[in-house]
């Protein structure tokens, strides 16, 4: 007789078994990569504690520049921030003035040169008759009277050809000096720069002393900062210099000697190896002592968004990621603040080692 009862009971063992069955199966394990990669046991070092302060880069050659007449500033030909090459006309001042007296400074030395052609063609006419006199008189042809004449004309043309030659040199010099100053009516780039600061606008009144201009070089390799009290620089002492990802030693060349009342801090100036844009703002690192530290080395780090990690080999030789906290580097090297250990194996250059390989010392 059939018995629902019974045939549950059975299924339901029979389920269970099946079930029991299956765990006691043996689960099949993936094999696990083996790579070899240069590994790299974290020790603690000592290095240097920075003391970071701001600073801005300066030209090395600043020129502020004037005029050398007065006059009306008629034309301003740049504006801040524009770069200018050495010889370009900067401002123009009113130079009508200068002009006329050039031009009659110019229209009286020509004429001194005109009268010099003549004075000298006079003076060899009077030499010439003096000398055919001159003969005569010796074969007796000519009385003394008239050689006398003939004497006194050639003197006579001399001292005016003199004259004449000391007046040109006056007048040389005074239509250079009225061509000088015609050129003052523009105000020219001594460097090649950039514009850093403009005070004239057209129609403003120039004079010898009052700032036109400032103009400094765009490439620059002076540092100002401003140290607190408390931080030790003396000159000759090694810093760094940060601008962006850059980063550029540099020396100190002179701290000056007196603290900022206001400020509490010393101006110190330093130069660096590599040129930066003027005016730039950057950071600036002196060392004040040495501290112990974990380093690995920058080629090590994985980074993923704002996340940084490294590759550390168990003792099982497997390459687990760990997340690590990093403090300062200089490029080559980098500070661990937390994330790894003294004695921690870790991969040096991980581009081909994924999350659970094994991995192996070697190149």
């Amino acid at each position: 007789m059939f018995n629902p009862f019974f045939d549950q009971k059975t299924s339901i063992t029979f389920v269970a078994a099946l079930l029991l069955a299956g765990c006691a199966q043996p689960k099949a394990t993936q094999p696990r990569d083996t790579v070899t990669a240069p590994l790299l046991v974290v020790s603690r070092t000592s290095l240097p504690t920075f003391q970071v302060v701001a600073g801005t880069v300066r030209s090395q050659t600043t020129s502020t520049l004037a005029a050398n007449v007065v006059g009306t500033v008629v034309r301003v030909s740049v504006s801040e921030g524009d770069r200018v090459r050495k010889g370009d006309v900067l401002v123009s001042i009113d130079a009508r003035e200068p002009r006329a007296q050039a031009d009659r400074a110019r229209a009286g030395r020509d004429e001194v040169e005109r009268a010099i052609d003549a004075a000298t063609s006079n003076a060899q006419l009077a030499e010439a008759t003096w000398r055919r006199y001159d003969a005569l008189h010796a074969r007796g042809s000519a009385s003394k009277q008239e050689l006398e004449e003939a004497t006194n004309r050639r003197s006579t043309a001399q001292a005016e050809l003199a004259r004449l030659i000391a007046q040109r040199a006056e007048a040389r010099a005074a239509a250079t000096q009225a061509d000088a100053v015609l050129a003052y009516s523009s105000v020219r780039a001594p460097i090649d720069g950039v514009i850093a600061a403009r005070f004239v606008d057209p129609g403003a009144q120039a004079a010898p002393g009052v700032a036109l201009l400032t103009i400094e070089e765009e490439q620059a390799t002076r540092v100002d900062a401003s140290v607190p009290e408390g931080v030790v620089v003396h000159a000759g002492d090694r810093a760094f210099v940060d601008s962006g990802s850059q980063r550029i030693a540099a020396n100190v060349i002179r701290v000056q000697p007196s603290v900022d009342r206001n400020t509490r801090s010393a101006l110190v100036q330093l130069a660096m190896e590599t040129p930066l844009r003027a005016g730039s703002l950057v950071r600036v690192s002196f060392a004040t002592g040495m501290h112990p530290a974990i380093t690995v080395p920058a080629d090590a780090l994985v980074r993923r968004g704002q996340l940084t990690s490294v590759f550390v080999a168990g003792s099982d030789g497997i390459a687990r990621m760990r997340l690590v906290t990093l403090g300062a580097g200089d490029g080559t090297k980098v500070e661990v603040l937390s994330g790894l250990d003294e004695g921690d194996v870790i991969v040096t250059a991980p581009a081909r080692i994924r999350e659970g390989m094994i991995v192996r010392s070697g190149p």
